[in-house]
């Protein structure tokens, strides 16, 4: 299947050990080489345990916001070791600057120094796992513990060894499968006990109430864990299954927590981004619109997308392929693609047809991260097509965004599922330092990624789905270049 490629998909993401141990250890580093430092003897006990808590703190706060998603990105899991002392040396050089912290600016960055030195040594984790495997089990049936083993065996994920699968009902004991069967509901201690099962994974299908009930009543006491396999899976692999989700997934936005409105500091951040990069960008994109009118037609093509709350905006974007005859339906873009000129081709790989949409950013009807927007008429095809789909649509669309970084383009019915996977993930977790950690590698793959990668690994969570649907866009739509 070509189309685009699964990405990060197919290598196991770094895993850090960002514990309490580990961090205080930096921390008591720190904080004695911080007590060396100091000049004055009666300060120095203050001093060495302000500046360790202060290490303790980043670090524990680099493991719960920044490591969880840079894991996955090639790149950005590069900065988690040095993440914690950096953000060390903005705190602390903004409490030396303000007076608070005996210690000079060399001093300080000789303690981030050693503390990045500590992070590299004890934090990052490469290769194989140090503790043995999780020894996990599937609550559920035998088709989805076989799709989820798969999964991992394509990752090389050897943290985690699936065990078999616990069944709804004795007569699934008798059927034939192709994975063994530990127990059965109203069994679960016993299956528990004697495979010494880590972590029970509780699939769609389970009814809730009657196996809460039954670990309340006998496995309370024992030290096996239990959770969704739709968290286990996001957590494992970066991306949302949608086979094993369903409309009680997206409680989260009801959350007293979650709001629907875009957040002030991602907008500022947007605005600030947008402004900056514009200012540098504009002798760029005149001297790009001067060539691509050379090469006849426009410079810039408009194009109605769907945006933020379901809501058509027109986009802005640099034109890449030759000028289409009124009247022609739109088809997805792919690789080598005959309609894309010689000029738009530069323009796609270092994506500087995408500069103008800086306007559409500072207009407020785009945002530098957030899923990419599609033509009405295939939203209104996918939306039929795809579970879900128009759930992308409750934050504001993007430049950039968690599906771009992993996915690249859609290119046919499987890649919009692949993109999808990712960016209800994004809506999920979306926060200032994912953002930040998009932006990231964004930057990488300006430089360094085709938009088009090689091919399509169907996965099973992600386009096995019921009742799919011809891989065929809505043939019907404004005419226009394909994005």
């Amino acid at each position: 299947m070509q189309g685009m490629g699964s990405g990060r998909s197919q290598q196991a993401p770094v895993r850090f050990g960002l514990t309490w141990t580990r961090a205080t250890a930096i921390g008591a580093v720190t904080g004695f080489a911080a007590y060396a430092l100091a000049d004055e003897a009666e300060a120095r006990l203050g001093l060495a345990l302000a500046v360790g808590l202060v290490f303790v703190w980043v670090h524990r706060s680099v493991a719960r916001h920044v490591a969880p998603h840079a894991r996955f990105l090639p790149l950005m899991r590069l900065v988690v070791p040095i993440a914690g002392p950096v953000w060390a040396f903005a705190i602390l050089g903004f409490l030396h600057l303000v007076g608070l912290l005996p210690l000079s600016l060399a001093d300080i960055a000789v303690l981030c120094v050693l503390g990045a030195l500590c992070a590299i040594l004890l934090v990052r984790v490469p290769g194989e796992p140090r503790r043995p495997p999780r020894r996990v089990a599937v609550v559920g049936s035998a088709a989805t513990t076989s799709d989820l083993r798969a999964e991992l065996a394509a990752l090389a994920d050897s943290s985690v060894a699936v065990v078999g699968y616990i069944g709804l009902d004795e007569a699934a004991l008798t059927a034939p499968a192709a994975e063994e069967q530990i127990g059965v509901l109203g069994q679960v201690a016993q299956a528990v006990i004697e495979h010494d099962l880590d972590l029970l994974l509780v699939s769609p299908t389970v009814p809730r109430m009657s196996f809460f009930n039954e670990m309340e009543a006998t496995c309370s006491h024992l030290e096996v864990r239990v959770l969704e396999l739709s968290s286990f899976y996001e957590h494992t692999f970066g991306h949302v299954p949608l086979r094993a989700i369903n409309a009680a997934w997206f409680q989260w936005v009801m959350h007293p927590r979650y709001s629907p409105r875009t957040p002030t500091s991602k907008r500022a951040v947007d605005l600030a981004i947008a402004s900056l990069v514009a200012l540098f960008a504009a002798p760029i994109v005149a001297v790009l619109a001067l060539l691509v009118r050379l090469g006849g037609g426009p410079a810039f093509y408009r194009q109605t997308r769907i945006g933020e709350g379901g809501e058509p905006f027109q986009i802005v974007k640099l034109r890449s392929m030759h000028v289409t005859p009124p009247g022609l339906p739109a088809r997805w873009s792919a690789a080598d693609d005959e309609r894309v000129t010689r000029l738009g081709r530069f323009l796609r790989r270092t994506h500087f047809d995408e500069l103008p949409q800086l306007l559409n950013v500072l207009k407020g009807e785009m945002s530098i991260v957030g899923p990419r927007p599609e033509q009405p008429a295939f939203v209104a095809g996918l939306e039929e097509s795809v579970p879900f789909y128009s759930r992308r649509h409750v934050v504001r669309p993007g430049i950039t965004g968690w599906a771009q970084v992993g996915c690249g383009y859609a290119g046919s019915h499987e890649g919009t599922l692949w993109k999808l996977s990712h960016d209800l993930y994004y809506l999920k977790h979306r926060s200032l330092t994912f953002d930040l950690l998009i932006l990231g590698e964004t930057a990488r793959m300006v430089f360094s990624r085709s938009q088009f990668p090689t091919e399509l690994d169907l996965l099973p969570f992600v386009h096995h789905i019921e009742d799919p649907q011809p891989s065929s866009p809505p043939p019907a739509v404004a005419p226009g270049p394909a994005d």
